[in-house]
């Protein structure tokens, strides 16, 4: 299996592949020069392919601002493909080969329906789909259900349409409230937090239920690539645990991790977890097994 990695050499950023025990790191695609530290990777689940966001084009819009370029890396065949650029570009996913992200539209009105959308790219297809599109898009969750996303209202109210969109597009409105805050609760459970009263929202449901949840906290999870298993990360001031748990039952593991990561980035498999932690002043990839919770050094950042 594989790793993939940036490397800042002389504010050139390079993306790197390594094998996954840290053996054989070699260039996978030469930056350009123009690319800040403001890069994102995301492998997709079978760690075939890598999206990389970065400023490496010289893309501008009418202003003369640097856009972002959103570009598939095929690892074996060492081949890039530039998919758009748009003045921002956040990953938000991969569905199997199909890449899932939000953009902000360059060269439009501020006040545009169209300033923000939701795509979808495939990679077996070399086609992207256009999910959803609006002024702003507050909140965007994947699930296995679809994306569960928040949008502002127009108007002078303040109201935001909570709603599901599949990964095809169709749309599921579930409510129309003021929310203040929406997290993940659990697995299947979101808690929404409006000025006056706590909900909880379950994907595939269309109605919203009463909390009675005392405290809030969001988690990110990450489901394994045959959809058996889904982690997260539970982070103090001192110490990471990672919660393994069990689609079929809900049953979870805890493991105490010897490293604090800053981010969880991907699988490698269905029982390793790459994550990044910086210790002593270095920043490091590990390994991490969702079997007991072992670390190991990929290489440094």
């Amino acid at each position: 299996k594989k790793h993939v990695y940036v490397v800042n050499q002389n504010n050139r950023y390079d993306v790197y592949v390594v094998d996954v025990d840290g053996k054989d790191p070699r260039l996978l695609l030469e930056g350009t020069g123009r690319e800040t530290n403001a890069i994102s990777v995301l492998m997709s689940p079978d760690n075939s392919l890598a999206a990389l966001v970065s400023g490496r084009d010289d893309k501008k819009n009418s202003a003369g601002a640097l856009l972002d370029t959103l570009t598939v890396v095929d690892i074996a065949k060492e081949e890039a493909t530039v998919i758009e650029h748009a003045e921002q570009i956040q990953l938000l996913g991969w569905q199997n080969d199909t890449l899932v992200y939000k953009l902000t539209t360059p060269n439009v009105a501020p006040t545009s329906d169209e300033r923000q959308k939701l795509q979808a790219y495939s990679v077996a297809d070399a086609k992207r789909l256009s999910l959803a599109k609006a002024n702003n898009f507050t909140s965007v969750v994947k699930t296995p259900n679809g994306l569960q996303v928040i949008q502002p209202t127009a108007g002078d109210e303040a109201r935001d349409v909570l709603q599901q969109i599949s990964y095809q597009g169709e749309k599921t409105p579930i409510a129309t409230l003021d929310i203040v805050s929406f997290a993940r609760i659990d697995y299947n459970k979101f808690a929404i937090q409006t000025p006056s009263k706590l909900f909880e929202y379950t994907p595939g449901s269309t109605t919203l239920a009463d909390s009675s949840a005392t405290t809030v906290q969001n988690r990110r999870y990450i489901d394994s690539p045959n959809k058996k298993t889904s982690i997260w990360v539970a982070t103090t001031s001192s110490q990471s645990t990672l919660v393994v748990r069990t689609l079929a039952t809900g049953k979870e593991k805890l493991h105490n991790l010897s490293i604090v990561p800053t981010n969880v980035l991907w699988w490698v498999g269905n029982s390793g977890l790459v994550v990044q932690a910086t210790n002593n002043g270095e920043t490091a990839d590990y390994i991490v097994s969702t079997r007991d919770g072992k670390a190991q050094k990929i290489t440094t950042t």
